[in-house]
């Protein structure tokens, strides 16, 4: 390669680097360039490698005309080439063709001059119909012709026997004199091949007749050609016949394959410098890249940068308004869960698909979930993955590890699990009382029931609440309501502050404490190097993910510079003309009447509290 960078840690290098250009000048040989140049304030080093031009073009031809032919072994920058053995077995396959080509011209392999390849050519087409015809026509020399004549009780109608006699039919009927004449019966299938070959024979004057060969005829012509067919059947196979004999034959003209074994030689003599070029690329590579293979590979420091993605890391996921960045590809997810119940880290399993349809590319991830909370996080949940190198993919949520996230969490989880509880018992018993009244209301239907017989054995029934009484136990209620709750203000009124918050303290407690124990031991345990050990990498110390640590993995970002938040419902601004105003005034009646209950609410209260008012 040519144009390589090298960051130098010293002028020492430079000196050991000059020594090294040296070298290279007298491995390139003539022909070659190289520039190597040091800015000393930046410690940089550039150097153009050099790149042997072949002093010959002819020498370039042949060395690709080998690789075609023989095929390549790649030197030691990887590019095509050829070695001792590839060279010797080009060049006995060059000169073998050489050799068959000069022989083109030979007297022999042209009998009839230049007419001579037309002739042959047609001779060849027919050769394999025309012997068949002479060997059967010594067949029925004994007088039997009439066993061909089969063809006259065949069934034309009958296609696929037809098809097989003409097949398998001579391309003429035998005769006992063995003469192919274009006269008498000739197979359709087969005898087109024969009229090229008379129409050549009888213009070299080889047949006496243009619709007629004799066998012997035919074989003089045969004898003659028979060189030839040998000749032909030597032919090189392979791509040697692809390249032009004109070029073939300038190789050897030009020795141009000594040329080559110089080269080689020539190489061969430097062997111990080249050798040395993987060790000096290593050496170089460490020099350029060590303090990242370290940041990344050994402290693994650069997996905690604010803002950057260490190697390490396959990308970042956005989902739920957050960013995660702790992220590694998983191949088998049930082994991975094995492993990664050990880190104590809250884990989501994406599978993510990009690419076009029909050409999509798939791949599993396991995601990192470490602060926040994970309680708007689902199977089925869908975001988006960046990779490093800028590909999008569609991520969704497939399974999870369940693990604490955060203590925040931990202590409200409790109270979320029994609203759930609760919710769903009284959507148990409503869902039960509206199933019981719908097939209470079935049971009186299928008995014959009219609606209005329905209705009139619930209006014989003593009403349990009327009209007035509603009204009366409402305002009872009422009272009742401000009377309960004036006395628990006059309790508590005696009681302290400090005892009420302990109260409401120790029931949180009870209630979230054994959680928020387990929560916070394990949230003390956390650490990456069973999440990256499970995603294959090996990692030697426990590395423990503290509450701090975890917003560097899964964070919620700024909004971007100029942005701007409104409050606002702009909603309603945009629906003001499809606002139903009858609606509006309905509300407004009852956020009215239930602020007046409020009022006199507060009044008794006020009343009972500091009046004693009865």
């Amino acid at each position: 390669p040519d144009g390589w960078t090298w960051c130098l840690s010293n002028p020492d290098t430079y000196r050991l680097l000059s020594d090294i250009r040296a070298e290279l000048f007298d491995l390139c040989g003539e022909g070659s360039y190289f520039h190597l140049g040091f800015d000393e304030a930046y410690s940089f080093a550039t150097c153009d490698i050099c790149r042997r031009r072949v002093p010959a073009e002819l020498l370039a031809e042949y060395i690709k005309d080998a690789i075609a032919v023989c095929g390549s072994k790649a030197d030691i920058t990887g590019l095509a080439g050829i070695d001792l053995a590839l060279t010797k077995e080009f060049q006995g396959k060059l000169e073998a063709c050489c050799s068959w080509h000069k022989r083109k011209n030979e007297s022999i392999l042209n009998p009839y001059g230049k007419s001579t390849e037309a002739l042959y050519k047609v001779c060849i087409a027919a050769e394999k119909e025309v012997q068949k015809f002479f060997h059967l026509c010594h067949a029925v020399s004994d007088g039997g012709t009439g066993r061909f004549s089969g063809s006259a009780q065949l069934d034309p109608l009958n296609s696929k026997a037809m098809d097989d006699f003409l097949e398998n039919a001579p391309c003429a009927t035998p005769t006992a004199d063995c003469v192919l004449s274009l006269n008498g019966w000739l197979n359709p299938a087969k005898s087109a091949v024969l009229f090229p070959m008379f129409k050549e024979a009888y213009a070299l004057k080889l047949i006496k007749s243009d619709d007629a060969i004799t066998e012997k005829e035919w074989k003089a012509i045969m004898e003659k050609l028979a060189a030839r067919k040998a000749w032909l059947a030597e032919k090189p196979e392979g791509e040697i016949n692809t390249i032009e004999v004109e070029r073939l034959e300038k190789y050897l003209e030009k020795k141009t394959y000594q040329d080559a074994l110089d080269l080689i030689e020539k190489d061969a003599s430097v062997k111990k410098e080249i050798d040395a070029y993987a060790p000096l690329r290593k050496l170089l590579l460490y020099q350029t890249c060590i303090l990242e293979f370290v940041n990344n590979f050994i402290n693994l420091s650069a997996l905690f940068y604010p803002g950057r993605l260490g190697l390490v890391q396959s990308g970042y996921l956005i989902m739920d308004g957050r960013h995660y960045t702790l992220t590694c590809k998983v191949t088998d997810i049930a082994s991975h869960k094995k492993i990664i119940l050990r880190s104590n880290i809250c884990v989501m399993y994406v599978a993510l698909t990009t690419g076009k349809p029909g050409a999509q590319k798939t791949m599993n991830l396991a995601v990192a979930i470490t602060s926040g909370s994970m309680r708007d996080i689902f199977v089925g949940r869908t975001g988006v993955f960046i990779g490093k190198d800028g590909t999008e993919w569609d991520a969704k949520v497939t399974d999870f590890v369940q693990q604490p996230v955060s203590l925040g969490e931990a202590i409200q989880m409790p109270f979320y699990r029994f609203g759930e509880f609760l919710g769903k018992q009284a959507d148990k018993f409503f869902s039960s009382k509206s199933k019981a009244m719908e097939t209470s209301l079935g049971a009186d239907l299928s008995k014959g029931k009219v609606p209005s017989e329905i209705t009139q054995t619930a209006s014989k029934q003593t009403p349990a609440v009327s009209g007035s009484m509603l009204l009366m136990g409402g305002g009872v209620g009422l009272a009742a309501l401000g009377s309960a709750f004036a006395l628990i203000v006059n309790s508590l009124k005696s009681i302290p502050v400090w005892n009420v918050l302990l109260v409401l303290i120790g029931i949180i407690l009870i209630i979230s404490g054994p959680m928020m124990v387990v929560s916070i031991v394990k949230l003390c345990r956390r650490h990456v190097s069973d999440f990256l050990a499970a995603s294959g990498w090996a990692v030697n110390p426990r590395m423990r993910l503290s509450n701090r640590m975890g917003l560097l993995f899964t964070h919620a970002p700024d909004m971007p510079p100029g942005s701007r938040v409104f409050y606002k419902d702009l909603v309603s601004i945009f629906a003001r003309d499809y606002v139903d105003k009858k609606a509006r005034r309905r509300k407004i009646i009852y956020w009215i009447l239930f602020l007046l209950v409020l009022a006199w609410g507060g009044v008794m209260i006020y009343l009972n509290f500091f009046h004693g008012f009865n």
